[in-house]
């Protein structure tokens, strides 16, 4: 069967985003075409079902956890991060109490966006993980 011109031109996805904190795989948006034509349409539809970035907000479980009351320190390794905008992830990843000491010291800013990025090391340092 052969597609309609309308279809060919028509560019339609469903991308994937991640949790920013746990890293799990998300439904994100849908990616509709502007520019109709045969070009931008295979573009966009090869898009569908890809991961593009990190979502907004946190997966649902991570959110739960958030309203029980749980800050995430995440892990990161500072010597293999080339982009600070996207630190290279350990794997750790700690829930501490908001209402701890150590929560408590940071910055009004930081406590806003339920969780911060740690070196893995200073962790270690901190008594938050295991030295591997």
């Amino acid at each position: 069967m052969k597609m309609s011109k309308m279809s060919e031109d028509f560019g339609l996805a469903l991308v994937k985003e991640l949790c920013p904190i746990c890293c799990k795989e998300m439904d994100g948006s849908i990616i509709i075409g502007k520019t109709f034509n045969a070009k931008h349409a295979k573009e966009i539809n090869k898009m569908n079902g890809q991961v593009i970035g990190f979502s907004d907000k946190p997966c649902p479980e991570c959110q739960k956890h958030i309203d029980d009351g749980c800050f995430f320190i995440i892990g990161v390794d500072s010597e293999k991060t080339e982009d600070v905008n996207n630190p290279y992830r350990s794997g750790h990843i700690v829930g501490l109490k908001k209402d701890c000491e150590f929560v408590q010291s940071l910055e009004e800013e930081f406590r806003n966006h339920n969780y911060v990025f740690m070196d893995y090391k200073n962790m270690i340092a901190c008594g938050m993980i295991n030295e591997e």
